[in-house]
């Protein structure tokens, strides 16, 4: 009733005439009352006639407000009605007269109505049909669902009939029921869409290029002078690529370069594959065939200002480099691009690098309160010794170190006997869940033998590290798990042969002669000799300096040769392995075992890792097979596949790896395949074989 009263007030000339028929009445029912009360005084007739004129009077009063009232509202109504009438015929046809294309559907995305516009599109692009009740997924390629998921409240831009239209839904109650219905309105955005397209063909890419072995091949060769037309055969390749492409190139300093060139550009040269590298690789140093000359590239395509995109070339770079040179590492928004990296990393002589490195991780070190060291899961030797000499190393800086192990792990109960000899490695060994409690806010983390944080041994102590470096001699790979903020420093030398003999070399320029005991020196030369398979795979001259340098700190070559005796269970294993072998290819041996199945036969005598183990020493021992350039050795525990490769050097099994996410070195790598069985592995692995012996064909063609 208030809100009825309200609403009449609201119009003034409403509320007057309102107030008035209620005065009349009023006044009607106050003359009755008179009459009434003063009727007994009166002669009769005359009473009678007073009471029924007043009780008359009254009647037409109320009569007439009611009337009124009813006229007031009908007439409301019927203006309501027409007002609405009128907007719905003016928006019918704004829309049929609109020249952009409109649609209405339902909630299913069911057309019911569409304007002449979109009528003449349909006809003008050679498709005229009867759009009504079909879906708007027949036309735009995309449903309701999507352009509702997007929340940018900009409409969705979508290609049809070969123009590009932004769509935009607006969802209406059509009736009382809840029916709903979608009015879907287009914009032409053609011209926006290449013109966009237009500028990021435009914008500017920057490279770096960098002659990678130069250096090291002049080695190798007597005359200065074939060097000499080497480097100027390579300069004149560049600049005519960059002449052929429009792009500007300097040289800024002694063999190295920075390419600037357009982002269109950038397609084409990915869709060769930089063919660049392989016209680069055809030059030689003289007649020595065997000596071709390399150049890495990093490109840095990410949106940004200059000197944005410098910084993302130069990490570019630094990538390809870590990563054994020979290819080009393109950063983009969406990843990194790995293109090349066919031939094996050359070994460099100098160790002017190792004394920065060491210098650099020394002043880490001494700037921490504590210093924690892990390698990979399932540690070999190469991992802890490496870690036992960065131990050393603290302990010389005066600085707590622990070393996060897995401790129950049978492949390092010889190791972990030999470290208990020493005194100054008492209690230095811990596992993940107690070195959690040791991470502050100053503490170092140095990782060995390992570049990818999810073969960590403990992952999670990464992630709450602040302070980070990296010491490794396997190919850099990417991925997630740390900030790369984080890294303080990352040593990765592909073209080492072991993470202890890049230690090492770090441990001969920091600490004086005498500083590390025998044991130790026994540890990383024991990983020296796992690594180089007792010096017959990648070895070079300062592998032999650092077996030297160890050998003169006190390791005896027999102890380091014990660490790798073969117990009972180990050669149970090995057997399951060598038990099921096929040739692939002609020169490609691929072993498989399953670890349930083996445990089975032998009971609890084989352990996980011991398993794992033994799928490498298998992966070693099929190369001896006559004609076998490279094997796999496949192993099933639980639902995760493990995949161990090695490689005469003649195919490189840290590319075929990669492409089923795993990595490593040159001719030794590593994959997991997380649920999968053995089948789908075995054909994913003849995949990535196919898809690389292709891309080495295709290239040397």
């Amino acid at each position: 009733m208030f809100d009825f009263f309200k609403k009449i007030f609201a119009d003034k000339s409403t509320a007057k005439k309102l107030l008035f028929s209620l005065g009349f009445a009023l006044f009607s029912a106050i003359y009755t009352a008179v009459c009434i009360i003063a009727a007994p005084y009166m002669p009769l007739k005359t009473g009678k006639f007073a009471v029924a004129a007043a009780v008359l009077l009254l009647a037409v009063a109320v009569a007439a407000a009611l009337i009124w009232r009813t006229i007031q509202i009908n007439r409301a109504r019927i203006a309501g009605d027409t007002q609405s009438d009128m907007l719905g015929s003016i928006t019918l046809d704004f829309m049929v007269e609109l020249k952009s294309p409109v649609l209405i559907c339902d909630d299913n995305g069911k057309i019911v109505w569409y304007n002449p516009a979109l009528a003449s599109f349909m006809v003008s692009s050679g498709a005229k049909e009867d759009l009504h009740g079909k879906s708007i997924s027949h036309i735009l390629g995309v449903g309701l669902e999507s352009m509702r998921a997007d929340h940018t409240n900009e409409g969705l831009e979508t290609a049809v009939r070969g123009m590009v239209w932004r769509i935009k839904p607006y969802r209406f109650e059509s009736d009382s029921k809840g029916k709903y219905l979608n009015v879907l309105v287009w914009t032409d955005t053609t011209e926006l869409s290449k013109t966009r397209a237009e500028m990021a063909n435009s914008n500017t890419v920057i490279a770096y290029i960098v002659m990678d072995n130069l250096e090291e091949i002049s080695q190798f060769s007597r005359s200065s002078d074939h060097i000499l037309d080497a480097a100027i055969d390579i300069r004149q390749i560049l600049y005519e690529w960059a002449r052929s492409c429009g792009g500007v190139i300097r040289e800024f300093s002694v063999n190295k370069f920075i390419f600037f060139f357009t982002a269109d550009k950038l397609h084409e040269f990915t869709a060769d594959r930089f063919g660049i590298l392989d016209r680069i690789r055809n030059i030689r140093v003289g007649s020595d065939i065997s000596l071709p000359i390399t150049v890495s590239i990093g490109v840095g395509s990410l949106e940004g200002s200059l000197s944005e995109k410098e910084q993302s070339a130069q990490s570019a770079l630094d990538t390809a480099l870590q990563r054994g040179g020979d290819q080009v590492v393109v950063k983009t928004e969406a990843g990194i691009e790995f293109y090349g990296g066919r031939t094996r990393g050359v070994q460099k002589r100098t160790k002017v690098r190792a004394r920065v490195v060491a210098n650099k991780l020394a002043g880490l070190i001494s700037s921490s309160s504590n210093v924690l060291i892990m390698g990979h899961r399932w540690a070999d030797f190469d991992a802890f010794g490496s870690s036992v000499g960065v131990a050393r190393l603290c302990m010389f800086c005066g600085v707590k170190a622990n070393i996060i192990c897995n401790m129950s792990d049978p492949n390092l109960r010889g190791c972990l006997n030999l470290l208990s000899e020493v005194a100054d490695f008492g209690g230095v060994c811990i596992d993940s869940a107690a070195a959690q409690d040791m991470i502050q806010a100053d503490t170092l983390l140095v990782v060995c033998d390992v570049n990818n944080p999810s073969h960590f041994e403990a992952p999670e102590i990464a992630s709450n590290c602040s302070k980070i470096a990296i010491i490794d001699h396997h190919r850099r790979t990417i991925s997630e798990g740390i900030d790369a903020e984080n890294i303080m420093m990352s040593y990765i030398e592909p073209s080492a042969s072991s993470a202890c003999e890049l230690v090492s070399e770090i441990l001969e320029l920091s600490m004086p002669s005498g500083t590390i005991t025998p044991q130790e020196a026994e540890l990383m030369l024991a990983g020296i000799l796992l690594d180089t398979k007792q010096f017959t795979r990648n070895v070079g001259v300062r592998t032999f300096s650092a077996a030297l340098w160890l050998r003169s700190e006190g390791a005896d070559t027999g102890s380091a040769q014990a660490l790798f005796k073969t117990d009972f269970a180990d050669f149970l294993s090995e057997a399951g392995f060598e038990a099921n072998v096929f040739i692939y290819r002609e020169f490609i041996a691929i072993a498989k075992s399953d670890y349930e199945s083996e445990k089975a036969k032998h009971g609890d005598a084989i352990s996980v890792s011991t398993f794992r183990i033994a799928a490498s020493k298998s992966a070693d021992r099929l190369l001896n097979i006559n004609g076998i350039r490279a094997s796999f050795a496949i192993s099933r525990i639980g639902k995760t596949i493990h995949i161990s490769a090695r490689s005469d050097g003649t195919i490189n099994v840290q590319l075929i790896l990669e492409r089923l996410g795993g990595g490593g070195h040159f001719d030794g790598a590593g994959a997991q395949l997380a649920d999968s069985d053995m089948l789908t592995a075995q054909i994913a692995l003849k995949n990535a074989i196919d898809d690389y012996l292709e891309s080495i064909k295709s290239e040397n063609e």
